[in-house]
């Protein structure tokens, strides 16, 4: 079978993902990150109905619709866990392909609803060839 989710919103990246606990040497999720990713995760458990994983990857292709270039790489961590996370299986059976990313121009940023920040995500299972 195969799901597409529609996630508004430009992912955070890693890099931003975590600061340090002031007073201790410990790392904690920054809440925009985490607010982000609770996002994702509902969103995936609410779209993706009648999913049974048996065993073997999945698929992920990805489409990003963004306001400026940005390391799709990073992006997908976040990306990744949340989706993982509301499927319940673990990501590292994830094969994910960025398919492609589209740049919103300057006078596309005036007309905000036609192009709205946001990732498209098609998710495929069991993969077909």
């Amino acid at each position: 079978m195969n799901w597409l989710l529609i996630i508004p919103g430009e992912p955070p990246s890693v890099n931003h993902s975590y600061h340090v606990v002031r007073g201790s040497r410990r790392l904690a999720k920054n809440p925009e990150v985490e607010a982000y990713q609770t996002v994702v995760t509902w969103a995936t458990r609410a779209h993706v109905k009648e999913f049974a994983w048996t065993g073997g990857y999945i698929r992920l292709r990805y489409r990003f619709f963004l306001d400026r270039s940005k390391d799709v790489d990073n992006m997908l961590k976040a990306l990744n866990d949340a989706i993982a996370l509301g499927l319940g299986v673990n990501d590292r059976w994830f094969l994910p392909c960025v398919d492609s990313i589209a740049l919103r121009s300057e006078q596309e940023k005036d007309k905000k609803a036609l192009f709205a920040p946001h990732v498209e995500v098609a998710i495929e299972y069991p993969m077909t060839s």
